[in-house]
Protein backbone atom coordinates (compact mmCIF):
# COMPACT_ATOMS: atom_id res chain seq x y z
CA UNK A 1 0.00 0.00 0.00
CA UNK A 2 1.18 3.42 -0.18
CA UNK A 3 1.60 6.05 1.52
CA UNK A 4 -0.83 7.59 4.19
CA UNK A 5 -0.63 11.13 5.24
CA UNK A 6 0.02 11.22 8.83
CA UNK A 7 -1.52 13.41 11.43
CA UNK A 8 0.16 16.89 11.36
CA UNK A 9 2.20 17.64 14.23
CA UNK A 10 2.66 20.98 16.09
CA UNK A 11 5.59 22.82 15.05
CA UNK A 12 7.16 22.29 18.64
CA UNK A 13 6.61 18.58 17.75
CA UNK A 14 9.02 18.67 14.41
CA UNK A 15 12.49 17.04 15.03
CA UNK A 16 15.10 19.74 14.77
CA UNK A 17 16.23 18.35 11.05
CA UNK A 18 12.76 19.50 10.19
CA UNK A 19 12.68 22.86 11.68
CA UNK A 20 13.93 25.38 8.52
CA UNK A 21 16.85 27.17 8.72
CA UNK A 22 16.74 30.85 7.49
CA UNK A 23 17.15 32.17 3.84
CA UNK A 24 20.46 32.50 2.42
CA UNK A 25 21.52 34.96 -0.80
CA UNK A 26 20.70 34.03 -3.95
CA UNK A 27 24.33 32.64 -5.27
CA UNK A 28 26.23 32.52 -2.12
CA UNK A 29 27.60 28.83 -1.66
CA UNK A 30 26.11 26.78 1.24
CA UNK A 31 28.01 25.59 4.00
CA UNK A 32 29.40 21.48 2.46
CA UNK A 33 27.15 21.98 -1.14
CA UNK A 34 27.27 23.52 -4.23
CA UNK A 35 26.47 26.81 -5.95
CA UNK A 36 23.08 26.54 -7.10
CA UNK A 37 22.60 30.18 -8.86
CA UNK A 38 21.22 28.78 -11.94
CA UNK A 39 17.69 29.41 -10.91
CA UNK A 40 17.53 32.36 -9.50
CA UNK A 41 16.12 32.59 -5.96
CA UNK A 42 13.32 34.49 -5.27
CA UNK A 43 13.63 38.07 -4.64
CA UNK A 44 13.98 39.13 -0.65
CA UNK A 45 10.51 40.67 -0.38
CA UNK A 46 9.36 37.40 -2.03
CA UNK A 47 6.50 35.42 0.28
CA UNK A 48 9.19 33.11 0.98
CA UNK A 49 9.61 32.57 4.22
CA UNK A 50 12.49 30.11 4.71
CA UNK A 51 15.47 28.48 2.37
CA UNK A 52 16.43 25.08 3.41
CA UNK A 53 19.53 23.69 2.30
CA UNK A 54 20.19 19.53 2.41
CA UNK A 55 24.47 19.54 1.74
CA UNK A 56 25.40 18.07 -1.92
CA UNK A 57 21.65 18.06 -3.42
CA UNK A 58 19.56 21.09 -3.24
CA UNK A 59 17.81 24.08 -1.89
CA UNK A 60 14.21 24.28 -1.46
CA UNK A 61 12.10 26.98 -0.83
CA UNK A 62 8.94 27.64 1.07
CA UNK A 63 6.01 30.31 1.22
CA UNK A 64 3.52 31.33 3.36
CA UNK A 65 0.22 31.07 3.16
CA UNK A 66 -3.26 30.92 5.69
CA UNK A 67 -2.33 34.64 6.57
CA UNK A 68 1.16 33.92 7.28
CA UNK A 69 0.68 31.06 9.71
CA UNK A 70 2.16 27.88 7.49
CA UNK A 71 4.01 27.25 5.42
CA UNK A 72 4.27 24.96 2.04
CA UNK A 73 6.75 24.23 -0.79
CA UNK A 74 7.06 26.90 -3.41
CA UNK A 75 10.04 25.44 -5.66
CA UNK A 76 13.07 22.93 -5.53
CA UNK A 77 16.25 23.50 -7.26
CA UNK A 78 18.03 20.09 -7.25
CA UNK A 79 21.66 18.31 -8.44
CA UNK A 80 20.24 15.33 -10.08
CA UNK A 81 22.55 12.47 -8.48
CA UNK A 82 21.96 9.14 -6.65
CA UNK A 83 19.03 7.74 -5.38
CA UNK A 84 17.79 8.82 -1.37
CA UNK A 85 17.65 5.71 0.79
CA UNK A 86 13.27 5.15 0.56
CA UNK A 87 11.71 5.26 4.28
CA UNK A 88 8.66 6.37 6.01
CA UNK A 89 7.48 9.78 4.32
CA UNK A 90 7.56 12.32 6.85
CA UNK A 91 4.21 14.73 7.31
CA UNK A 92 3.62 16.98 3.93
CA UNK A 93 4.87 20.53 5.58
CA UNK A 94 1.78 22.22 4.42
CA UNK A 95 0.35 19.69 6.92
CA UNK A 96 2.26 21.46 9.84
CA UNK A 97 0.31 23.74 12.17
CA UNK A 98 2.00 26.58 14.26
CA UNK A 99 2.45 26.40 18.37
CA UNK A 100 -1.06 27.47 19.59
CA UNK A 101 -2.95 26.16 16.32
CA UNK A 102 -5.68 23.41 16.31
CA UNK A 103 -4.49 20.02 15.19
CA UNK A 104 -6.04 19.39 11.80
CA UNK A 105 -8.31 16.27 11.38
CA UNK A 106 -6.68 13.19 10.55
CA UNK A 107 -9.07 12.36 7.95
CA UNK A 108 -8.37 15.99 5.99
CA UNK A 109 -6.13 14.63 3.73
CA UNK A 110 -8.01 11.22 3.16
CA UNK A 111 -6.63 9.88 0.15
CA UNK A 112 -4.06 11.79 -1.17
CA UNK A 113 -0.71 10.12 -1.29
CA UNK A 114 2.23 11.76 0.68
CA UNK A 115 4.40 13.01 -2.97
CA UNK A 116 8.16 14.10 -3.21
CA UNK A 117 8.39 16.98 -4.76
CA UNK A 118 11.85 15.77 -6.00
CA UNK A 119 11.48 12.23 -6.43
CA UNK A 120 13.76 10.24 -4.25
CA UNK A 121 15.05 8.61 -6.85
CA UNK A 122 16.85 12.35 -8.39
CA UNK A 123 17.98 12.59 -5.17
CA UNK A 124 15.52 14.33 -3.50
CA UNK A 125 15.57 14.82 0.43
CA UNK A 126 12.59 12.85 2.26
CA UNK A 127 12.06 15.65 4.06
CA UNK A 128 8.71 17.67 5.12
CA UNK A 129 9.65 20.12 3.11
CA UNK A 130 9.90 18.25 -0.26
CA UNK A 131 6.49 16.30 0.63
CA UNK A 132 2.99 17.75 -0.42
CA UNK A 133 -0.51 15.69 -0.81
CA UNK A 134 -0.76 14.46 -4.20
CA UNK A 135 -3.54 12.58 -5.95
CA UNK A 136 -2.46 9.13 -6.20
CA UNK A 137 -2.77 8.89 -9.96
CA UNK A 138 -1.05 11.90 -10.07
CA UNK A 139 1.91 10.66 -7.56
CA UNK A 140 2.03 7.05 -8.92
CA UNK A 141 1.57 8.46 -12.52
CA UNK A 142 2.07 11.47 -13.79
CA UNK A 143 4.66 12.81 -11.86
CA UNK A 144 6.15 9.70 -11.31
CA UNK A 145 6.43 9.53 -15.04
CA UNK A 146 8.15 13.01 -15.08
CA UNK A 147 10.74 11.42 -12.68
CA UNK A 148 10.91 8.70 -14.69
CA UNK A 149 12.44 10.16 -17.74
CA UNK A 150 14.66 12.98 -15.74
CA UNK A 151 16.45 10.34 -14.26
CA UNK A 152 17.17 8.30 -17.45
CA UNK A 153 18.38 11.72 -19.22
CA UNK A 154 20.79 12.12 -16.09
CA UNK A 155 21.83 8.08 -16.47
CA UNK A 156 22.25 7.43 -20.31
CA UNK A 157 22.39 11.31 -21.53
CA UNK A 158 24.32 13.42 -18.82
CA UNK A 159 26.03 11.06 -16.96
CA UNK A 160 29.39 12.82 -14.86
CA UNK A 161 28.17 16.12 -16.07
CA UNK A 162 26.60 18.81 -14.13
CA UNK A 163 22.39 18.21 -14.05
CA UNK A 164 19.90 19.56 -12.32
CA UNK A 165 16.46 20.56 -11.87
CA UNK A 166 13.88 22.94 -11.10
CA UNK A 167 10.70 22.41 -9.92
CA UNK A 168 7.58 25.07 -9.49
CA UNK A 169 4.80 24.54 -7.65
CA UNK A 170 1.54 26.39 -8.23
CA UNK A 171 -1.68 26.86 -5.66
CA UNK A 172 -5.00 27.47 -6.23
CA UNK A 173 -5.41 29.86 -4.09
CA UNK A 174 -3.95 31.26 -0.48
CA UNK A 175 -5.74 28.74 1.21
CA UNK A 176 -4.59 25.39 -0.07
CA UNK A 177 -2.03 23.44 0.64
CA UNK A 178 -2.71 20.55 -2.41
CA UNK A 179 -0.78 22.38 -5.15
CA UNK A 180 -2.49 22.41 -8.32
CA UNK A 181 0.67 21.71 -10.73
CA UNK A 182 3.78 21.10 -10.71
CA UNK A 183 6.32 22.30 -13.77
CA UNK A 184 9.86 20.82 -14.27
CA UNK A 185 13.02 21.92 -16.10
CA UNK A 186 16.22 20.50 -16.66
CA UNK A 187 19.93 22.20 -17.26
CA UNK A 188 23.44 21.46 -17.98
CA UNK A 189 26.87 22.72 -18.32
CA UNK A 190 28.24 21.18 -21.33
CA UNK A 191 31.85 20.37 -21.42
CA UNK A 192 34.18 22.72 -24.07
CA UNK A 193 37.38 21.36 -25.68
CA UNK A 194 39.72 23.26 -22.87
CA UNK A 195 37.80 20.72 -20.47
CA UNK A 196 35.85 23.90 -18.65
CA UNK A 197 32.44 23.80 -18.78
CA UNK A 198 30.24 25.62 -20.69
CA UNK A 199 26.91 28.22 -19.43
CA UNK A 200 23.91 26.86 -18.34
CA UNK A 201 21.66 25.73 -20.49
CA UNK A 202 18.08 24.23 -21.17
CA UNK A 203 17.83 20.51 -21.33
CA UNK A 204 14.29 19.87 -21.73
CA UNK A 205 11.34 22.02 -20.24
CA UNK A 206 8.69 19.14 -19.68
CA UNK A 207 5.74 21.51 -19.08
CA UNK A 208 3.10 22.17 -16.08
CA UNK A 209 1.62 18.74 -15.35
CA UNK A 210 -1.84 19.67 -13.53
CA UNK A 211 -3.58 17.41 -10.78
CA UNK A 212 -6.10 16.18 -11.09
CA UNK A 213 -7.36 17.15 -14.55
CA UNK A 214 -3.84 15.75 -16.40
CA UNK A 215 -3.93 12.34 -14.59
CA UNK A 216 -5.15 9.53 -17.50
CA UNK A 217 -8.16 7.36 -17.63
CA UNK A 218 -8.49 3.27 -18.62
CA UNK A 219 -10.04 3.34 -21.84
CA UNK A 220 -13.10 0.97 -21.76
CA UNK A 221 -12.68 -2.31 -24.11
CA UNK A 222 -14.26 -2.70 -26.79
CA UNK A 223 -17.78 -4.61 -26.90
CA UNK A 224 -15.42 -7.59 -28.47
CA UNK A 225 -12.91 -7.57 -26.44
CA UNK A 226 -15.10 -6.77 -23.46
CA UNK A 227 -16.61 -10.49 -24.50
CA UNK A 228 -13.72 -11.93 -24.99
CA UNK A 229 -11.61 -11.23 -21.35
CA UNK A 230 -15.25 -12.09 -19.42
CA UNK A 231 -15.94 -15.41 -21.07
CA UNK A 232 -18.44 -14.62 -23.01
CA UNK A 233 -17.25 -15.60 -26.59
CA UNK A 234 -14.74 -17.90 -26.72
CA UNK A 235 -14.54 -19.91 -23.53
CA UNK A 236 -14.36 -23.60 -24.54
CA UNK A 237 -11.27 -22.62 -26.67
CA UNK A 238 -9.64 -20.48 -23.62
CA UNK A 239 -9.92 -23.34 -21.19
CA UNK A 240 -8.56 -25.94 -23.64
CA UNK A 241 -5.71 -23.58 -24.80
CA UNK A 242 -4.74 -22.75 -20.62
CA UNK A 243 -5.16 -26.41 -20.12
CA UNK A 244 -2.57 -27.56 -22.92
CA UNK A 245 -0.43 -24.61 -21.59
CA UNK A 246 -0.49 -26.05 -18.02
CA UNK A 247 0.16 -29.75 -19.36
CA UNK A 248 3.44 -29.50 -21.65
CA UNK A 249 4.76 -25.81 -20.49
CA UNK A 250 3.88 -26.01 -16.81
CA UNK A 251 4.09 -29.99 -16.65
CA UNK A 252 1.06 -29.70 -14.58
CA UNK A 253 -1.24 -32.50 -15.64
CA UNK A 254 -3.26 -32.27 -12.55
CA UNK A 255 -4.31 -28.62 -12.36
CA UNK A 256 -4.84 -29.09 -16.95
CA UNK A 257 -7.15 -31.26 -15.65
CA UNK A 258 -9.33 -29.42 -12.96
CA UNK A 259 -9.45 -26.14 -15.55
CA UNK A 260 -10.75 -28.49 -18.15
CA UNK A 261 -13.44 -29.59 -15.65
CA UNK A 262 -14.35 -26.52 -13.65
CA UNK A 263 -13.47 -23.96 -15.62
CA UNK A 264 -11.24 -22.29 -12.89
CA UNK A 265 -7.44 -22.62 -11.39
CA UNK A 266 -7.03 -25.24 -8.86
CA UNK A 267 -6.17 -24.29 -4.94
CA UNK A 268 -2.49 -23.42 -4.71
CA UNK A 269 -0.06 -25.19 -2.48
CA UNK A 270 0.10 -22.68 -0.65
CA UNK A 271 -1.92 -19.68 0.24
CA UNK A 272 -1.24 -18.35 -3.18
CA UNK A 273 -4.47 -16.83 -3.97
CA UNK A 274 -8.09 -17.58 -2.71
CA UNK A 275 -9.21 -21.69 -2.89
CA UNK A 276 -12.68 -20.87 -3.92
CA UNK A 277 -12.98 -19.49 -7.95
CA UNK A 278 -16.17 -17.63 -6.45
CA UNK A 279 -13.68 -15.51 -4.60
CA UNK A 280 -11.70 -14.91 -7.25
CA UNK A 281 -13.47 -11.91 -9.37
CA UNK A 282 -10.16 -12.09 -12.14
CA UNK A 283 -9.29 -15.67 -11.78
CA UNK A 284 -10.63 -16.16 -15.74
CA UNK A 285 -7.55 -13.22 -16.45
CA UNK A 286 -4.86 -16.43 -15.50
CA UNK A 287 -6.86 -18.64 -18.05
CA UNK A 288 -6.42 -15.91 -20.67
CA UNK A 289 -2.91 -15.31 -20.11
CA UNK A 290 -2.08 -19.50 -19.87
CA UNK A 291 -4.41 -19.27 -23.48
CA UNK A 292 -1.64 -16.78 -24.81
CA UNK A 293 -4.77 -14.27 -25.34
CA UNK A 294 -3.39 -11.83 -23.02
CA UNK A 295 0.18 -10.90 -22.03
CA UNK A 296 0.06 -9.04 -18.50
CA UNK A 297 3.92 -8.63 -18.89
CA UNK A 298 4.93 -10.39 -15.56
CA UNK A 299 5.95 -13.57 -13.99
CA UNK A 300 3.55 -14.79 -11.51
CA UNK A 301 4.76 -15.50 -8.00
CA UNK A 302 4.43 -15.56 -4.47
CA UNK A 303 4.96 -11.84 -2.79
CA UNK A 304 4.64 -9.90 -6.23
CA UNK A 305 2.86 -6.96 -6.76
CA UNK A 306 0.82 -6.51 -10.00
CA UNK A 307 2.57 -4.99 -12.98
CA UNK A 308 1.20 -1.58 -14.59
CA UNK A 309 -0.27 -3.72 -17.24
CA UNK A 310 -1.94 -6.03 -14.91
CA UNK A 311 -3.27 -3.00 -13.32
CA UNK A 312 -4.86 -2.39 -16.55
CA UNK A 313 -6.60 -5.53 -17.64
CA UNK A 314 -8.05 -5.80 -13.95
CA UNK A 315 -9.24 -1.97 -13.93
CA UNK A 316 -10.79 -3.07 -18.16
CA UNK A 317 -12.47 -6.08 -16.51
CA UNK A 318 -13.82 -4.39 -13.87
CA UNK A 319 -15.40 -1.91 -16.01
CA UNK A 320 -16.84 -4.10 -18.66
CA UNK A 321 -18.86 -6.06 -16.01
CA UNK A 322 -20.23 -3.18 -14.65
CA UNK A 323 -21.31 -1.38 -17.65
CA UNK A 324 -18.26 0.73 -18.64
CA UNK A 325 -17.98 1.92 -14.84
CA UNK A 326 -15.76 1.43 -11.79
CA UNK A 327 -16.83 -0.21 -9.30
CA UNK A 328 -15.55 -1.78 -6.10
CA UNK A 329 -15.53 -5.32 -5.87
CA UNK A 330 -16.41 -5.35 -2.08
CA UNK A 331 -19.80 -4.53 -1.12
CA UNK A 332 -18.44 -3.05 2.52
CA UNK A 333 -16.29 -0.32 0.61
CA UNK A 334 -17.41 3.11 1.60
CA UNK A 335 -16.96 4.12 -2.17
CA UNK A 336 -18.79 1.51 -4.55
CA UNK A 337 -18.34 3.91 -7.62
CA UNK A 338 -14.65 4.43 -7.77
CA UNK A 339 -12.56 7.47 -9.75
CA UNK A 340 -8.98 7.84 -11.09
CA UNK A 341 -9.06 11.59 -10.71
CA UNK A 342 -10.39 10.81 -6.83
CA UNK A 343 -8.37 10.80 -3.72
CA UNK A 344 -10.11 8.45 -0.94
CA UNK A 345 -12.65 6.83 -3.99
CA UNK A 346 -9.36 6.35 -5.85
CA UNK A 347 -9.11 2.39 -7.60
CA UNK A 348 -6.38 0.55 -6.01
CA UNK A 349 -5.32 -3.39 -6.99
CA UNK A 350 -5.45 -5.55 -3.46
CA UNK A 351 -4.15 -8.61 -3.33
CA UNK A 352 -6.98 -10.33 -1.62
CA UNK A 353 -4.14 -12.75 0.02
CA UNK A 354 -1.52 -10.00 1.45
CA UNK A 355 1.80 -10.52 0.15
CA UNK A 356 3.14 -10.86 4.06
CA UNK A 357 0.53 -13.85 4.20
CA UNK A 358 2.00 -15.49 1.20
CA UNK A 359 -0.27 -14.03 -1.72
CA UNK A 360 0.87 -13.66 -5.23
CA UNK A 361 0.34 -11.56 -7.78
CA UNK A 362 -1.78 -14.24 -9.58
CA UNK A 363 -4.90 -12.71 -11.48
CA UNK A 364 -7.19 -14.87 -9.29
CA UNK A 365 -5.61 -12.74 -5.88
CA UNK A 366 -6.60 -9.41 -7.51
CA UNK A 367 -9.33 -7.44 -6.26
CA UNK A 368 -10.63 -3.97 -7.00
CA UNK A 369 -11.69 -1.59 -4.17
CA UNK A 370 -10.93 2.16 -3.09
CA UNK A 371 -7.94 3.66 -1.90
CA UNK A 372 -9.85 4.22 1.59
CA UNK A 373 -10.53 0.63 1.81
CA UNK A 374 -7.09 -0.83 1.04
CA UNK A 375 -5.35 1.77 3.10
CA UNK A 376 -7.53 2.80 6.27
CA UNK A 377 -10.05 0.30 6.74
CA UNK A 378 -8.21 -3.25 5.96
CA UNK A 379 -5.87 -3.03 7.62
CA UNK A 380 -6.07 -6.43 9.67
CA UNK A 381 -8.47 -8.23 7.52
CA UNK A 382 -9.35 -12.42 7.98
CA UNK A 383 -8.37 -14.52 5.81
CA UNK A 384 -9.11 -17.55 7.44
CA UNK A 385 -12.61 -17.77 5.27
CA UNK A 386 -10.80 -18.00 2.04
CA UNK A 387 -7.58 -20.19 2.13
CA UNK A 388 -7.07 -23.13 4.30
CA UNK A 389 -5.35 -21.56 7.72
CA UNK A 390 -2.87 -24.77 7.78
CA UNK A 391 -1.53 -23.71 4.52
CA UNK A 392 -0.98 -19.38 5.54
CA UNK A 393 3.15 -18.82 5.57
CA UNK A 394 3.75 -16.49 8.17
CA UNK A 395 5.67 -13.21 7.64
CA UNK A 396 9.52 -13.25 8.85
CA UNK A 397 9.56 -10.44 10.97
CA UNK A 398 11.74 -7.27 10.71
CA UNK A 399 12.61 -4.10 11.89
CA UNK A 400 12.27 -2.64 15.63
CA UNK A 401 11.02 -4.88 18.50
CA UNK A 402 7.84 -2.92 18.15
CA UNK A 403 7.44 -3.62 14.59
CA UNK A 404 7.79 -7.06 15.00
CA UNK A 405 5.40 -7.67 17.68
CA UNK A 406 2.96 -5.44 15.12
CA UNK A 407 3.47 -7.37 12.28
CA UNK A 408 3.68 -10.57 14.03
CA UNK A 409 0.08 -10.18 16.02
CA UNK A 410 -1.76 -8.37 12.52
CA UNK A 411 -0.98 -11.85 10.88
CA UNK A 412 -2.08 -14.19 13.64
CA UNK A 413 -5.56 -12.66 13.55
CA UNK A 414 -5.44 -11.99 9.63
CA UNK A 415 -4.76 -16.33 10.10
CA UNK A 416 -6.98 -17.07 12.73
CA UNK A 417 -10.07 -18.72 12.05
CA UNK A 418 -11.35 -17.79 15.44
CA UNK A 419 -10.80 -14.77 17.70
CA UNK A 420 -7.81 -14.90 20.35
CA UNK A 421 -6.93 -13.52 23.59
CA UNK A 422 -3.68 -11.92 24.43
CA UNK A 423 -2.34 -14.73 25.96
CA UNK A 424 -2.99 -16.90 22.51
CA UNK A 425 -1.58 -13.66 20.49
CA UNK A 426 1.52 -13.69 22.66
CA UNK A 427 2.43 -17.67 22.72
CA UNK A 428 1.67 -17.76 18.74
CA UNK A 429 4.58 -14.80 19.04
CA UNK A 430 6.85 -16.47 20.83
CA UNK A 431 5.89 -19.79 19.61
CA UNK A 432 5.19 -19.67 15.54
CA UNK A 433 7.09 -16.35 15.26
CA UNK A 434 10.37 -17.37 17.76
CA UNK A 435 10.02 -14.22 19.42
CA UNK A 436 11.91 -13.91 22.91
CA UNK A 437 9.53 -11.28 25.08
CA UNK A 438 10.62 -9.62 27.71
CA UNK A 439 8.64 -8.14 30.70
CA UNK A 440 8.69 -4.70 28.95
CA UNK A 441 8.00 -6.60 25.54
CA UNK A 442 4.26 -7.73 27.05
CA UNK A 443 3.86 -4.40 27.89
CA UNK A 444 4.06 -3.75 24.16
CA UNK A 445 1.82 -6.29 23.06
CA UNK A 446 -0.87 -4.58 25.03
CA UNK A 447 -0.30 -1.23 23.77
CA UNK A 448 -0.12 -2.09 20.25
CA UNK A 449 -3.17 -4.46 20.86
CA UNK A 450 -4.30 -1.54 22.41
CA UNK A 451 -3.79 0.79 19.07
CA UNK A 452 -4.90 -1.68 16.58
CA UNK A 453 -8.52 -1.56 18.58
CA UNK A 454 -8.28 2.37 18.53
CA UNK A 455 -7.33 3.00 15.08
CA UNK A 456 -10.35 0.36 13.78
CA UNK A 457 -7.63 -2.61 12.81
CA UNK A 458 -9.51 -4.62 15.21
CA UNK A 459 -12.52 -5.62 17.47
CA UNK A 460 -12.33 -6.49 21.09
CA UNK A 461 -15.06 -8.81 22.31
CA UNK A 462 -15.93 -9.69 25.49
CA UNK A 463 -14.79 -8.69 29.28
CA UNK A 464 -18.33 -8.68 30.75
CA UNK A 465 -18.97 -10.34 33.94
CA UNK A 466 -22.09 -13.29 32.64
CA UNK A 467 -23.60 -15.20 35.96
CA UNK A 468 -20.53 -13.48 38.25
CA UNK A 469 -18.06 -14.84 35.89
CA UNK A 470 -16.13 -12.38 33.53
CA UNK A 471 -15.87 -13.64 29.98
CA UNK A 472 -12.52 -13.47 28.38
CA UNK A 473 -11.46 -10.90 26.46
CA UNK A 474 -10.92 -11.36 22.45
CA UNK A 475 -9.63 -9.96 19.11
CA UNK A 476 -9.80 -10.54 15.66
CA UNK A 477 -10.07 -8.59 12.42
CA UNK A 478 -12.50 -5.84 12.16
Amino acid sequence: MMVQLRRARTRAEQRPADRLAAPAAAGVPRPGGHRLDQFALAPSDAPIQRTMHVSGAGVYTTETFKAGTRERPKQVILDVGGGTPRSKTPVALGALHDPGQPQGAADRFLGYDGGHVAGLQLGGANENYNVVPMYPGFNRGVWKNVEDEVAQAKTWGYSGMPFRAKIVLAYANSQRVVPRSLHMETTTRRPRKNKTLGPWETVKDYGTRTQPDDIPTTTALSTTDADTILGVTGKTTTLKDAATHLKNVEGNKAAAKVVKTTGALPPATRSAYPDDPANRPYGYLDLLTFANKINPSTTFGVGRTFSGTQRKLILQANMAKNGGTLKSDDPADPHQVLSERGTADFPEIDHIIPKSLGGSNFFANARVVSWELNNKLARVKGIANLVNPQRIALPTLTGTKREQIETGITALLSASATRLTRTQLVTGLQNKFNLHLSVNDGLTVTDVIQSLVTDGSITRQGGNVVSGAKTPVTYGPA
